[in-house]
Formats: structure tokens, sequence, C-alpha cells
């Protein structure tokens, strides 16, 4: 009678647990759907650049860069979408630019017509030195190979960058810069070593 009384205690703090046990789990999993209820973003779906010079903007980031082209819907205005390497989920929206409103971005554009200024000044040049896109609007990419094959093919395909002799503080990752053809910022930057 006592070794059937002591397994039945032992039994019903077994079932103790196992009900305390799934009480947290399921409050864990009621406050995880709340969380996520309450978000409002839930990932990176594309990022847009608009151009006067859509034919050199798609060469630069298919044939430089390797993204692939994407189905695009048949909007009334031209434009091409573009899949990021290794990540097809994402995209790169090339817009054809509409001449009579065109976004002003970063200190070096004209805020009137969105065009980067060449003229003297302190914007002067910007084009011919990628090492000021460390610190300006620009995309990052992580790059498939190397940074010394990555500068070598950007070499190859005539493409002025900068590459940082340092790494990335704290880190093994190596960054290059540089621009496309309309002016876009651009780094890229190597996968961290194992």
């Amino acid at each position: 009678p006592r070794t059937a009384t002591m397994a039945q205690q032992l039994c019903r703090i077994t079932a103790a647990v196992g009900i305390a046990a799934c009480a947290v789990a399921f409050a864990w999993r009621v406050a995880k759907a709340s969380r996520h209820a309450a978000r409002h973003v839930f990932a990176l779906n594309h990022v847009a650049r608009e151009t006067s010079n859509l034919d050199a903007m798609v060469h630069f980031y298919t044939k430089v860069l390797d993204f692939e082209l994407a189905p695009r819907p048949d909007f009334a205005f031209g434009g091409a979408w573009l899949r990021f390497p290794n990540t097809p989920s994402i995209t790169l929206h090339l817009i054809q630019a509409n001449e009579d409103g065109r976004l002003a971005e970063g200190p070096h554009r004209n805020p009137q017509d969105g065009h980067l200024i060449q003229g003297p000044g302190p914007a002067s040049g910007v084009l011919q030195r990628p090492e000021h896109v460390r610190r300006g609007h620009h995309l990052a990419f992580t790059m498939a190979c190397s940074a010394e094959t990555f500068c070598a093919h950007l070499q190859r395909h005539k493409v002025r960058y900068h590459r940082y002799a340092a790494p990335v503080p704290g880190t093994t990752q190596q960054q290059v810069f540089l621009f496309d053809p309309d002016g876009n910022g651009i780094e890229a930057i190597s996968q961290a070593a194992a």
C-alpha cells in the first residue's frame, strides 16, 4: 500500500510538472505570437533606384555584380527588376526616371533635378572618389569571393573602386567601394572568415 501511495504521488508530481511545462510553453507561444502580431514590417522586399540610363544600369548590375533579370509587371513607365544574387526573394527595382520630378538624395545631388553635382565646390569630382561612399547613401552587398578577386573583376570591367587596406574594426571583413553608372554608392563587403 505504501509503495502504491508513493507511485501515485510521483504520478501526481509528474503530471503537475507536465501541466506546468505545458502552461509555460503555451504562455511563451502566446507571448511570441503577440510580439509578432504587433510587428508591422516583416522583411525587406526590394530596393529601388531611379535612373535616366536604364540600359547602362541593367548592364552594370547584371554583368559586373551578377544580378539576374526578374519578371516585371507592365507598368506605364520603363524599368527593370533584378534578383539579388543568392537572395531571389529580394529584388532591385531600376525605375526609369521621371525627368519632370527626380528625387534628390544625399548632399551631392541638386535638389531641383536630383542629378549629381559635378561643378566646382565640395562635391566636385565625387564620382572619381569612391572612398566617399563609406559615409554617404549606399547599397551594401556581401561578396561571393575574396576582396582581391572582386577588385580584379572590377578592373576587368574598368570600374573605379576604393578598397580600404584595414579590415572592418573587430572583424576580418574587407570593404570595397564603387559607384554604379548613375553615381549611386555601392559597398561590397567580404564574408567574415570562418
